[in-house]
């Protein structure tokens, strides 16, 4: 089934997955049942589990708070979700649903919060937990900080997510880019330039370059549409907007030597 590729306007935690092969024999059925998405027969699981450890016990408070969410019982997801924190609270596992919880009653300030008093490269309690991983954990941060209307912030916890931008969902990127020239993030916004003209068409290219343009960014706008030189982008087209910036920038020289006529 196809998704809809997430913007920082969309953007929610991804659901856990779970390992049964990583749990413990007695909370394996449990760990199956969750698996397939089996949500009642887990439920009827939940007796026959038994805990170990305080770890284990915070993986089962954490199972039944999933559980009676897939379920709809909002009470009890809260009550056993508090219960598994007050034993682990450096754990992912119940972090994470409580910070979807609170994003998707749209308390974005509470879920960036409480998500970011987890440092993103936390270790697993155990082999019931679940970490983020750091993309999705600076993604949601973003977003949530986005919904806050804090654009630096967001730019800032992009970056982190993905510090090779050419690794960036496109959505994401368009996102970073229009962020970074609302914020007159000028280096910010022409890398984000460079990565999203080598994955567009040409008429969206040329629609991002021009928004540096229009930003006063010209040199740098130039630069790029000078890397475009050897792509598909249609050559007069492409020959215009480079003679006509090299005229704007100065460059007269580079008009006349790149092009004798429009």
């Amino acid at each position: 089934m196809s998704t809809t590729p997430a913007t920082l306007a969309t953007y929610r935690l991804p659901a856990p997955t779970f390992h049964p092969e990583h749990i413990s024999s007695t909370m394996r059925p449990l760990w199956e049942a969750m698996a397939d998405n089996r949500w009642r027969d887990a439920r009827e699981e939940l007796p026959t589990a038994s805990a170990a450890t305080e770890g284990d016990q915070a993986a089962l408070f954490a199972a039944r708070a999933i559980i009676e969410r897939a379920l709809g019982n909002g009470t009890a997801t809260q009550r056993w979700l508090t219960r598994s924190l007050d034993i682990v609270p450096e754990q992912w596992l119940a972090l994470r649903l409580k910070c979807d919880i609170l994003a998707r009653r749209q308390q974005f300030e509470a879920a960036y919060d409480l998500l970011a008093s987890q440092d993103a490269d936390a270790p697993a309690h155990g082999g019931w937990d679940i970490p983020l991983s750091v993309a999705d954990y600076h993604t949601a941060l973003a977003s949530w900080a986005f919904r806050q209307n804090d654009r630096p912030l967001a730019i800032s916890h992009l970056k982190s997510a993905y510090p090779k931008l050419v690794e960036m969902p496109r959505t994401l990127l368009q996102d970073l880019f229009r962020l970074s020239v609302n914020t007159m993030d000028k280096q910010t916004a022409r890398d984000s330039a460079a990565a999203l003209i080598n994955i567009l068409p040409y008429a969206a290219a040329d629609g991002v370059l021009q928004a540096l343009v229009d930003r006063g960014w010209e040199e740098d706008a130039l630069s790029l549409y000078l890397s475009l030189d050897d792509s598909d982008a249609p050559a007069d087209a492409l020959r215009r907007r480079i003679v006509g910036l090299c005229l704007r920038t100065g460059a007269v020289d580079q008009a006349r030597q790149y092009h004798t006529s429009i």
